[in-house]
C-alpha cells in the first residue's frame, strides 16, 4: 500500500482536472503568461517610436511655454474691482494716482490703503492710491485692465521705466506659463495658485537681508529671466497706451525704481522714453537698504515712499 500523502497526491491528478487546467492555459488566464495584449508581445520597433513622441511632446511643450506666456486672467479678475473702487474714490473728488510695475514696486512702497493716507496728508486733500504688480512683469500682464485704468481717469499713472523694453526669458515663462496651465486645468478653485496667488503679487513684501552667500544665485536668476527690447510687442503696445491716456488728458510719468550695484551688472542697458517726463528719485541707497540684488527692505522703502510722496506733493498739489 502506498503511503497516505502520496495517495493525496494522486486525487489532485484527476483526468478532469487536468482538462480544466489545459482549458485555462489554452484561454490565457491571468498570471499564465504573455496574452495577444501583453505589451511585451509589440514588435521591438514600436519602443523607438514611442520614445520619439515622447520626447516629442516634452519638446513641444517646452516650446509652448518658451514662446507663449498668456496674461492670467485670474490677475485680471483680481483687479478689476480694485480699480473699480479706485473709480468711485475719484468719482468723489479723490486725486488719483495708479502706479504699474513689478515686485520691486511692491517691495519700494507701502501697500495703497497706507500709501493712500500718507499721500492725502501731503496734498492736504483726499488723495486714492493704487498699485498693480506682477512678478517680472511685462506690459502685456497689465494690458487687459488698460482699457479699465484709462476709463477710472485717474489724475496720474505711474509706469515703472523698464516695462518700456522688459521681455521675460525662459525661467520665467516657464514658471509662468506652468501656473496659466494649470489655472486653464483646474479652474478656479482655492487649490490653483493661478488665483490664491493674486493678493500676494499685490501685498506680500516678505524680505529678508542681502548676503553673499544669496547675491550670486539671485544675481543668476535676474540675468536669466529677463531681458529688454525697446523695439518688442510690449513697447509698441506700452506706447500705444501712453498715446490713449493722453488723449484722455491724464498725466504719464516714469519712475525709476533704484536696485543694487549687483542688479546693474547683471541687467542690460536700455534706452530711457525720452518724450516722457521722469520722476527722478535723486536718492542713494547702499545694500543696506536691500533684501536682494533688485528688491528693497524696510529701510530702502521708508526713503523710497518718503522721495515718492515729496515728488508727488510737487506734481499734484503745489511746492514741497
Amino acid at each position: 500500500m502506498l503511503p497516505t500523502p502520496l495517495l493525496s497526491a494522486q486525487r489532485t491528478f484527476t483526468p478532469g482536472g487536468m482538462r480544466g487546467r489545459m482549458t485555462n492555459l489554452a484561454e490565457g488566464s491571468p498570471g499564465s503568461g504573455p496574452t495577444a495584449g501583453d505589451p511585451s508581445r509589440l514588435p521591438l520597433s514600436v519602443w523607438p517610436l514611442t520614445a520619439i513622441l515622447a520626447v516629442a511632446l516634452i519638446c513641444g511643450g517646452y516650446l509652448y511655454l518658451r514662446a507663449e506666456t498668456p496674461p492670467s486672467e485670474a490677475f485680471d479678475l483680481h483687479n478689476a474691482p480694485r480699480i473699480e473702487a479706485l473709480a468711485a474714490k475719484i468719482e468723489a473728488g479723490a486725486q488719483g494716482v495708479v502706479m504699474i510695475g513689478d515686485s520691486r514696486l511692491r517691495y519700494a512702497l507701502p501697500e495703497d490703503v497706507a500709501f493712500s493716507r500718507l499721500l492725502s496728508q501731503r496734498l492736504d486733500m483726499p488723495a486714492a492710491a493704487l498699485r498693480l504688480s506682477n512678478v517680472w512683469a511685462i506690459w502685456s500682464d497689465f494690458a487687459g485692465l488698460a482699457p479699465q485704468i484709462l476709463a477710472a481717469r485717474p489724475r496720474l499713472v505711474i509706469l515703472q521705466e523698464d516695462l518700456f523694453a522688459k521681455e521675460r526669458e525662459t525661467g520665467s515663462r516657464l514658471l509662468l506659463g506652468r501656473t496659466y496651465l494649470i489655472w486653464q486645468v483646474a479652474g478656479s478653485g482655492p487649490w490653483n495658485p493661478g488665483n490664491v496667488d493674486q493678493a500676494m503679487l499685490q501685498t506680500d513684501v516678505r524680505c529678508d537681508v542681502l548676503s553673499d552667500e544669496n547675491a550670486h544665485e539671485r544675481k543668476e536668476r535676474v540675468s536669466e529671466w529677463v531681458s529688454f527690447d525697446a523695439e518688442g510687442a510690449n513697447a509698441k503696445a506700452i506706447a500705444r497706451f501712453v498715446a490713449a491716456a493722453e488723449d484722455a488728458g491724464i498725466e504719464i510719468a516714469v519712475l525709476p525704481v533704484p536696485i543694487t550695484e549687483e542688479g546693474h551688472a547683471v541687467l542690460p542697458g536700455y534706452k530711457r522714453p525720452a518724450d516722457l517726463r521722469t520722476i527722478d528719485h535723486g536718492i542713494t541707497l547702499s545694500n543696506d537698504h536691500y533684501c536682494d540684488v533688485v528688491h528693497m527692505n524696510a529701510k530702502g522703502r521708508a526713503v523710497f515712499t518718503e522721495m515718492l510722496l515729496g515728488r508727488l506733493q510737487a506734481r499734484l498739489g503745489g511746492t514741497p
